[in-house]
Protein backbone atom coordinates (compact mmCIF):
# COMPACT_ATOMS: atom_id res chain seq x y z
CA UNK A 1 0.00 0.00 0.00
CA UNK A 2 2.64 2.14 0.56
CA UNK A 3 4.43 1.33 -2.35
CA UNK A 4 0.97 2.42 -4.68
CA UNK A 5 0.61 5.66 -2.52
CA UNK A 6 4.38 6.72 -3.87
CA UNK A 7 3.67 5.79 -7.17
CA UNK A 8 2.70 8.76 -9.07
CA UNK A 9 1.71 10.89 -6.65
CA UNK A 10 -1.51 9.11 -5.51
CA UNK A 11 -0.88 10.16 -1.52
CA UNK A 12 -1.30 13.74 -2.51
CA UNK A 13 -4.03 12.87 -5.42
CA UNK A 14 -6.01 11.23 -2.54
CA UNK A 15 -5.66 14.02 0.17
CA UNK A 16 -6.45 16.44 -2.70
CA UNK A 17 -9.50 14.84 -3.57
CA UNK A 18 -11.13 15.96 -0.21
CA UNK A 19 -9.17 20.10 -1.06
CA UNK A 20 -11.80 22.78 -2.17
CA UNK A 21 -9.58 24.54 -4.42
CA UNK A 22 -11.39 27.62 -5.00
CA UNK A 23 -11.42 28.66 -2.00
CA UNK A 24 -8.54 27.57 -0.28
CA UNK A 25 -10.38 25.08 2.60
CA UNK A 26 -10.94 21.61 3.50
CA UNK A 27 -14.76 21.79 3.89
CA UNK A 28 -14.87 18.83 6.79
CA UNK A 29 -12.01 19.83 8.62
CA UNK A 30 -13.71 21.18 12.07
CA UNK A 31 -17.39 20.06 11.35
CA UNK A 32 -20.03 17.47 10.13
CA UNK A 33 -19.82 14.04 10.89
CA UNK A 34 -16.06 13.82 10.06
CA UNK A 35 -14.85 16.12 12.72
CA UNK A 36 -17.94 16.21 15.75
CA UNK A 37 -18.09 12.58 15.95
CA UNK A 38 -16.00 9.79 14.63
CA UNK A 39 -12.72 11.48 15.50
CA UNK A 40 -13.46 11.82 19.37
CA UNK A 41 -15.64 8.86 19.62
CA UNK A 42 -13.05 6.50 17.94
CA UNK A 43 -10.74 7.88 20.53
CA UNK A 44 -12.52 6.82 23.11
CA UNK A 45 -13.69 3.67 22.05
CA UNK A 46 -10.17 2.63 22.10
CA UNK A 47 -9.29 4.31 25.67
CA UNK A 48 -12.17 2.38 27.15
CA UNK A 49 -10.64 -0.73 25.78
CA UNK A 50 -7.37 -0.19 27.02
CA UNK A 51 -8.86 1.12 30.68
CA UNK A 52 -10.59 -2.13 30.91
CA UNK A 53 -7.92 -4.64 30.39
CA UNK A 54 -6.37 -2.65 33.08
CA UNK A 55 -8.74 -2.84 35.49
CA UNK A 56 -9.61 -6.83 34.59
CA UNK A 57 -5.85 -7.34 34.62
CA UNK A 58 -5.43 -5.97 38.20
CA UNK A 59 -8.67 -7.67 39.47
CA UNK A 60 -7.89 -10.98 38.21
CA UNK A 61 -6.17 -12.00 40.73
CA UNK A 62 -8.76 -11.53 42.73
CA UNK A 63 -11.14 -13.11 40.83
CA UNK A 64 -11.50 -17.29 40.17
CA UNK A 65 -13.34 -15.81 36.72
CA UNK A 66 -11.02 -13.38 35.60
CA UNK A 67 -7.99 -14.79 36.36
CA UNK A 68 -7.97 -16.61 33.37
CA UNK A 69 -7.89 -14.22 30.60
CA UNK A 70 -6.09 -11.68 33.21
CA UNK A 71 -2.62 -12.39 31.22
CA UNK A 72 -4.23 -11.37 27.91
CA UNK A 73 -5.93 -8.22 29.20
CA UNK A 74 -2.22 -7.41 30.93
CA UNK A 75 -0.95 -8.28 26.97
CA UNK A 76 -3.68 -5.30 25.56
CA UNK A 77 -3.33 -2.86 27.69
CA UNK A 78 0.57 -3.31 27.01
CA UNK A 79 0.54 -3.87 23.57
CA UNK A 80 -2.19 -0.24 23.20
CA UNK A 81 -0.57 1.72 25.38
CA UNK A 82 2.93 0.81 23.66
CA UNK A 83 2.19 0.88 20.34
CA UNK A 84 0.11 4.29 20.26
CA UNK A 85 3.23 5.55 22.19
CA UNK A 86 5.49 4.90 19.86
CA UNK A 87 3.50 6.23 16.92
CA UNK A 88 2.70 9.56 19.38
CA UNK A 89 7.06 9.74 19.58
CA UNK A 90 7.59 8.81 16.19
CA UNK A 91 5.32 11.72 14.89
CA UNK A 92 6.86 14.27 17.35
CA UNK A 93 9.83 13.81 15.25
CA UNK A 94 8.81 13.57 11.90
CA UNK A 95 9.15 16.44 9.58
CA UNK A 96 6.20 15.41 7.68
CA UNK A 97 3.03 18.00 7.95
CA UNK A 98 -0.59 17.36 7.72
CA UNK A 99 -2.14 17.98 4.51
CA UNK A 100 -3.46 21.39 5.71
CA UNK A 101 -0.36 22.79 6.49
CA UNK A 102 1.34 21.21 3.23
CA UNK A 103 2.75 23.88 0.58
CA UNK A 104 1.14 22.04 -2.45
CA UNK A 105 -2.36 22.90 -0.27
CA UNK A 106 -0.82 26.50 0.45
CA UNK A 107 0.56 25.70 3.76
CA UNK A 108 4.25 26.36 4.47
CA UNK A 109 5.22 23.10 5.15
CA UNK A 110 6.73 20.50 2.29
CA UNK A 111 5.47 16.91 2.40
CA UNK A 112 8.07 14.83 2.75
CA UNK A 113 8.61 10.96 3.29
CA UNK A 114 8.64 9.28 6.42
CA UNK A 115 12.28 8.67 6.20
CA UNK A 116 13.68 11.47 4.70
CA UNK A 117 15.82 14.26 5.91
CA UNK A 118 15.59 17.50 6.12
CA UNK A 119 17.79 20.31 7.18
CA UNK A 120 18.88 21.70 10.07
CA UNK A 121 16.32 24.55 10.90
CA UNK A 122 13.60 23.51 8.34
CA UNK A 123 10.53 23.82 9.86
CA UNK A 124 8.96 20.34 10.68
CA UNK A 125 5.51 18.84 10.42
CA UNK A 126 4.98 16.62 13.24
CA UNK A 127 2.55 14.63 11.56
CA UNK A 128 3.42 10.92 10.20
CA UNK A 129 2.36 8.15 11.62
CA UNK A 130 -1.01 8.86 12.22
CA UNK A 131 -1.89 8.57 16.34
CA UNK A 132 -5.39 8.36 15.35
CA UNK A 133 -5.46 5.71 13.30
CA UNK A 134 -2.70 3.92 15.60
CA UNK A 135 -5.08 3.34 18.64
CA UNK A 136 -8.00 2.00 16.15
CA UNK A 137 -4.91 -0.38 14.68
CA UNK A 138 -3.82 -1.29 18.11
CA UNK A 139 -6.77 -3.66 18.63
CA UNK A 140 -5.06 -5.91 15.53
CA UNK A 141 -3.68 -6.90 19.02
CA UNK A 142 -6.69 -9.48 19.57
CA UNK A 143 -5.53 -11.65 17.32
CA UNK A 144 -2.95 -13.05 19.55
CA UNK A 145 -5.06 -13.65 22.19
CA UNK A 146 -6.92 -16.37 20.23
CA UNK A 147 -4.53 -17.27 17.20
CA UNK A 148 -3.49 -20.95 18.77
CA UNK A 149 -6.81 -21.99 20.20
CA UNK A 150 -9.50 -20.14 18.42
CA UNK A 151 -7.59 -19.55 14.82
CA UNK A 152 -11.00 -18.07 13.13
CA UNK A 153 -12.03 -15.57 15.78
CA UNK A 154 -8.18 -14.27 15.64
CA UNK A 155 -8.10 -13.61 12.21
CA UNK A 156 -11.41 -11.96 12.15
CA UNK A 157 -9.95 -10.01 14.95
CA UNK A 158 -7.29 -9.29 13.22
CA UNK A 159 -9.56 -8.25 9.81
CA UNK A 160 -11.56 -6.32 12.32
CA UNK A 161 -8.70 -3.92 13.55
CA UNK A 162 -6.99 -3.45 10.84
CA UNK A 163 -10.49 -2.05 8.65
CA UNK A 164 -11.18 -0.14 11.88
CA UNK A 165 -7.93 1.71 11.89
CA UNK A 166 -8.97 2.10 7.91
CA UNK A 167 -11.55 3.73 8.71
CA UNK A 168 -10.11 5.98 11.40
CA UNK A 169 -7.31 7.20 9.11
CA UNK A 170 -9.74 7.70 6.72
CA UNK A 171 -11.59 10.33 8.96
CA UNK A 172 -8.23 11.86 9.13
CA UNK A 173 -7.85 12.00 5.62
CA UNK A 174 -11.43 13.63 4.69
CA UNK A 175 -10.53 16.37 6.91
CA UNK A 176 -6.87 17.55 5.74
CA UNK A 177 -5.21 16.18 9.45
CA UNK A 178 -2.83 12.98 7.48
CA UNK A 179 -2.07 12.09 4.42
CA UNK A 180 -2.97 7.83 3.72
CA UNK A 181 0.65 7.11 3.94
CA UNK A 182 0.47 8.34 7.30
CA UNK A 183 -1.95 5.60 8.26
CA UNK A 184 0.14 2.86 6.25
CA UNK A 185 3.07 3.43 8.53
CA UNK A 186 0.81 3.54 11.38
CA UNK A 187 -0.47 -0.14 10.83
CA UNK A 188 3.33 -1.25 10.41
CA UNK A 189 4.64 0.19 13.68
CA UNK A 190 1.87 -0.85 16.05
CA UNK A 191 2.06 -4.41 14.54
CA UNK A 192 5.32 -4.58 14.72
CA UNK A 193 5.16 -3.33 18.29
CA UNK A 194 2.25 -6.18 18.88
CA UNK A 195 4.05 -8.92 17.62
CA UNK A 196 7.05 -8.21 19.50
CA UNK A 197 5.47 -7.80 22.42
CA UNK A 198 3.70 -11.15 22.02
CA UNK A 199 6.65 -13.21 20.86
CA UNK A 200 9.17 -11.72 22.95
CA UNK A 201 7.49 -9.65 25.86
CA UNK A 202 5.00 -12.94 27.03
CA UNK A 203 6.72 -15.77 25.38
CA UNK A 204 3.76 -16.40 22.87
CA UNK A 205 2.33 -17.19 25.71
CA UNK A 206 -1.46 -15.49 26.83
CA UNK A 207 -4.57 -18.50 27.42
CA UNK A 208 -4.12 -21.01 29.68
CA UNK A 209 -2.33 -24.38 28.16
CA UNK A 210 -0.57 -22.54 25.94
CA UNK A 211 2.64 -23.82 25.21
CA UNK A 212 5.62 -21.57 26.10
CA UNK A 213 7.88 -19.78 23.69
CA UNK A 214 11.58 -20.29 22.94
CA UNK A 215 12.05 -16.43 22.43
CA UNK A 216 11.33 -15.36 25.60
CA UNK A 217 8.62 -15.24 28.43
CA UNK A 218 7.06 -12.92 31.15
CA UNK A 219 4.98 -14.55 34.43
CA UNK A 220 2.61 -12.90 36.39
CA UNK A 221 1.91 -13.71 39.62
Amino acid sequence: MLWLLATNGLDERIAASYFNESNGRWPYRGAGLASEFLHPWGRDIVFGTGATCVLIGSLGGLSSRLRPVRRQCWYLALAIGLSTGLVAILKSLSPDPAPWDATIFGGTIEHRGFFQSVAHGTRMGHNSPSAHASGAFALMAFYYCWHRTKPRRAWLALVLGWLAGQAFGAVQVVRGAHFPSHNQWSCIVVWAVCSLLYWIGFGGQLAPGDPPSSVGSTELP
